[in-house]
């Protein structure tokens, strides 16, 4: 497991928050919600998973 600091001045570092979005498989409204929350998540401040089926439309855009 990596742990992510953040340091700013004057305050304790702290670990990243942990972010998992458990979808079944999605199209329409929310496909497009799930694909917002993820690119507009603050990724030095969150680790954001989302857990989707195999081979669906949201695996598709998130698989590296």
């Amino acid at each position: 497991m990596e742990i992510i600091f953040i340091f700013s001045a004057g305050v304790t570092p702290v670990a990243k928050i942990k972010v998992l979005h458990v979808v079944r498989p999605a199209a329409g409204g929310m496909k497009n919600h799930i694909i917002d929350l993820v690119n507009r998540t603050d990724k030095s401040r969150f680790d954001v998973t989302v857990a989707c089926p195999p081979n669906s439309q949201l695996w598709e855009l998130f698989i590296i």
